[in-house]
């Protein structure tokens, strides 16, 4: 799988959940109302993490809470539905 890609694919479906893309000290986030993601890929792992904070002080801290794991040595089609249904359960009220 394309590391690269699969990110893209990913963001997207938080875009498609509203979040919208904010840099908070000079890190990147994923934010929609008071929720702050951060998609991390773990090469020794070979899985993506989905990091989040419920408020921008532990955003601008870097206190985040790490998510489930997204192994990639299943189809793309299959993590990806898992991030969506996970984003939709955790990430949205």
């Amino acid at each position: 799988m394309e590391i690269d890609s699969l990110m893209e694919k990913i963001e997207s479906i938080f875009g498609e959940y509203g979040f919208k893309e904010e840099t908070i000290g000079k890190k990147r986030y994923l934010v929609r109302d008071s929720c702050y993601c951060q998609i991390t890929y773990l090469e020794k792992l070979q899985a993506f993490v989905i990091e989040s904070a419920d408020n921008i002080k532990d955003a601008f801290n870097g206190a985040l809470e790490d998510g489930d794991l997204y192994y990639i040595n299943v189809s793309e089609k299959e993590v990806l539905n898992q991030i969506k249904r996970d984003i939709a359960k955790y990430y949205v009220d």
